[in-house]
């Protein structure tokens, strides 16, 4: 019950993630603020892994190299959900979030033979989460081809989720982090030099921005990553989704409120859907035998 209490404060960070992330890149710009993110990300990644005992390559093994692709695929989620959030919002992103993360999820827990025997309440959950999503889809008026474009980050996202667990058993949660945010910032960052963004503007641009705007992006990221990555480890990787979209959805429904979007009875229904969903599935969770590594 720990792990799934963690996962929920965690999904509600995240909601205040994807609301400050947005907002700032439509001050900043897409990629000047992805720039900051993932800066604010490295230095706060390398001031954890002070605190932290784990050195590289202390298993005395290296990972298959397409591991550390894992921070240029977090470039692309936050893009993506940077997109969808100026589309429809909070919960739009949050939508196709789930559908995408609870896919992978889904196929992974197949994929771990003491996991089968739980199909059928997955199914159950899957089906009341799915209502939630739908009910609060249509109160919000939310295009369905929006929709299915904010697939893309979550599936994206579980992928990432499960390959960065994988460079934890190598090199320890900290130094993973670590990595993610020094891979993903070099790419930005070549990619702002190809496209002229780092002027005498960006400064005035920088300066201009208020510094919670500037700092919260980057450092929920840290907090929802590492403890992602904690978790999947220690519950199924479908709990670690429906418990983490509970809080993302819980405070989706109040960030989205608090922007001027009407609150109904249809989102209070949508909510009761997801919570149910997590119920269904909330039976005692045993750490998995399994570990992603990847061979």
């Amino acid at each position: 019950m720990l792990f799934i209490i963690i996962s929920i404060l965690i999904g509600c960070g995240i909601s205040v993630m994807i609301s400050v992330n947005g907002e700032l890149s439509a001050q900043a710009g897409q990629i000047l603020a992805l720039l900051i993110i993932y800066t604010v990300g490295l230095t706060g990644s390398s001031f954890l892994l002070l605190f932290s005992k784990r050195k590289v390559g202390e298993r005395g093994k290296r990972p298959p190299l397409y591991y550390f692709i894992t921070g240029t695929l977090g470039l692309v989620i936050v893009a993506l959900n940077n997109a969808a959030f100026r589309a429809g919002g909070v919960v739009l992103v949050l939508s196709g979030m789930l559908a995408g993360q609870t896919l992978v999820a889904f196929l992974f827990d197949l994929s771990c033979a003491n996991k089968r025997s739980r199909l059928a309440t997955d199914l159950i959950a899957l089906l009341l989460i799915a209502a939630g999503v739908t009910a609060v889809g249509f109160a919000y008026a939310i295009p369905v081809t929006a929709i299915l474009l904010s697939v893309a980050p979550g599936i994206i996202l579980m992928l990432q989720i499960l390959m960065n667990s994988a460079l934890g058993f190598y090199y320890g949660h900290m130094r993973t982090l670590q990595i993610n945010y020094a891979s993903g910032l070099t790419v930005i960052f070549l990619l702002a030099l190809l496209l002229g963004i780092l002027s005498a503007t960006t400064r005035v641009t920088i300066m201009a921005i208020p510094l919670p705007l500037l700092l919260f992006g980057g450092l929920l990221g840290i907090v929802g990553m590492a403890g992602q990555n904690i978790l999947v480890k220690h519950m199924s990787a479908l709990a670690l989704v429906l418990a983490t979209y509970a809080g993302e959805f819980f405070m989706g429904i109040i960030i989205d409120t608090l922007l001027g979007k009407p609150f109904s009875l249809i989102h209070a229904a949508g909510l009761a859907l997801v919570l149910g969903g997590l119920a269904v599935r909330n039976i005692p969770f045993r750490p998995s035998v399994e570990k992603f590594s990847g061979t």
